[in-house]
C-alpha cells in the first residue's frame, strides 16, 4: 500500500505530539513494507497515485483539503487526535449548529460535523475518543477503528533495580491543561523529590517557572531533553505524574511506564484505559489527591507488572500490526462498495 500521511494544521512546535503521530505512523506502516509518505506540499506530488490518505487533526481547513482530495477516488481516513475537555452534549450542540449564516461565521467543530460525510474511516485512539467521534458527529460505528499509540523511547530491556525516590513530569510546562502548577504545589506541600522536564514559553514563561518553585530545593527544572536524557530520567524515576486537566493519550506516561516508572495520571479522559488499573488515577483539580498519590507510589514496591502491560500491549510493533489492518480495511470497504 502507498499511504500519504498529512496535517489539517499547521505544526510549527518541534515536539507536537500531533507531528510525532505522524512520524510515527509513516514509521509503522515502512515497517510493515508499505510506503508511507508525510506528505509534502510544495512537492510535485502525485496523488492519483496512493492508496489511502490519512489526514491528522481537524480544523476548519480539513473541508477544503477533502474537496481538493475527493477528485483523486482514494479513500480518506481522519485521525482527529481529539482530545476533549467538554461534553458529549456540549460537542453535539457546537457539531449541529455552530454556525451563523448571515456572517458565514462557522466553528471547526461544525466543520468537522459537516465533513464526515465525505470520510472513509476515522481511528481513534481511544474507545472515550470513539464515544466522542459517535455521538458527537453521527459516525457509524463500523466506521470507526481503535488504532492505539505506542511509546517512542526504546523501553526497558527488564525492571531497572535502581529506581531513585522522585517523581519525574514532561511536557510543555506553561501549558495550563498540563496542570504543572498543582503538581508543584503538591510537591511543595508533601515535600517530595519532583522534578520537571520540557519546554517554557520564552521569557515569561521561564520566569513563571521560576518564581513557582523558588525557595523549593525538593524541586528542580532539567531543561529541554534530548530523547537519550528523557530515557534516563524514565530509567531512574520511580514514579511519573500526568495529572492533566484533560488528556488524549499521554504518550510520555506510556513511555515512562516502559521504563519501569509507577504512573500517577488524570482521571479525566481517555489515558487511563491504556493502563488496566495500573496507574493511580488522580482528580486533577485536587493538589492534595495529587500529592497522597505521588507519595504512596514512592513508597510502593514496584513489581513491574505496569512495566510488562505496557511493553506487551503498546510495541511499536503491535501498535504497527494494528495500524496496518485497520487502513486495509478501510481501503477494502472503500474499493467494495
Amino acid at each position: 500500500m502507498k499511504i500519504g500521511i498529512m496535517s489539517s494544521f499547521v505544526e510549527t512546535s518541534r515536539k507536537s505530539g500531533v507531528k510525532i503521530q505522524g512520524i510515527m505512523w509513516r514509521d509503522a506502516l515502512a515497517s510493515r513494507g508499505h510506503d508511507a509518505v508525510l506528505v509534502n506540499y510544495w512537492d510535485n506530488t502525485d496523488f492519483a497515485s496512493f492508496d489511502a490518505f490519512i489526514i491528522l487533526r481537524w480544523t476548519s481547513s480539513l473541508r477544503n483539503m477533502l474537496g481538493d482530495l475527493k477528485i483523486y477516488n482514494v479513500p480518506i481516513i481522519s485521525a482527529p487526535v481529539f482530545d476533549p475537555n467538554k461534553s458529549v452534549r456540549a460537542y453535539r450542540l457546537a457539531a449541529k449548529y455552530g454556525h451563523f449564516r448571515p456572517l458565514h461565521l462557522t466553528t471547526p467543530t461544525h466543520e468537522y460535523y459537516k465533513s464526515v460525510k465525505d470520510i472513509a474511516g476515522f481511528f481513534a485512539r481511544s474507545e472515550y475518543e470513539k464515544k466522542y467521534l459517535r455521538e458527537c458527529f453521527g459516525i457509524a460505528e463500523e466506521k470507526i477503528k481503535i488504532v492505539p499509540l505506542s511509546f517512542r523511547i526504546e523501553p526497558a530491556e527488564s525492571m531497572p533495580e535502581n529506581k531513585e525516590a522522585f517523581c519525574f513530569h514532561v511536557s510543555n510546562l506553561n501549558s495550563g491543561y498540563k496542570n504543572v502548577g498543582r503538581l508543584i504545589e503538591a510537591a511543595e506541600k508533601y515535600g517530595f523529590r519532583l522534578v520537571l522536564g520540557g519546554s517554557v514559553q520564552g521569557e515569561a514563561g521561564r520566569k513563571w517557572l521560576d518564581d513557582k518553585i523558588a525557595g523549593h530545593e525538593n524541586i528542580t527544572y532539567a531543561g529541554l531533553l534530548t530523547d537519550e536524557e528523557l530515557r534516563s530520567y524514565y530509567l531512574r524515576a520511580k514514579v511519573f505524574a500526568l495529572p492533566s486537566l484533560w488528556e488524549g493519550v499521554g504518550m510520555v506516561a506510556l513511555e515512562a511506564a516502559s521504563c519501569g516508572c509507577e504512573v500517577v495520571l488524570t482521571n479525566d479522559g481517555a489515558p487511563k484505559e491504556y493502563y488496566n488499573g495500573l496507574a493511580r488515577l488522580v482528580d486533577p483539580h485536587s493538589v492534595d489527591d495529587i500529592g497522597r498519590a505521588v507519595m504512596e507510589k514512592l513508597e510502593c514496591e514496584s513489581t513491574g507488572e505496569l512495566m510488562r502491560h505496557i511493553k506487551a500491549n503498546y510495541s511499536f510493533g503491535n501498535c504497527a500490526r494494528i495500524l496496518e489492518e485497520a487502513v486495509s480495511e478501510v481501503i477494502g470497504d472503500f474499493r467494495g462498495r
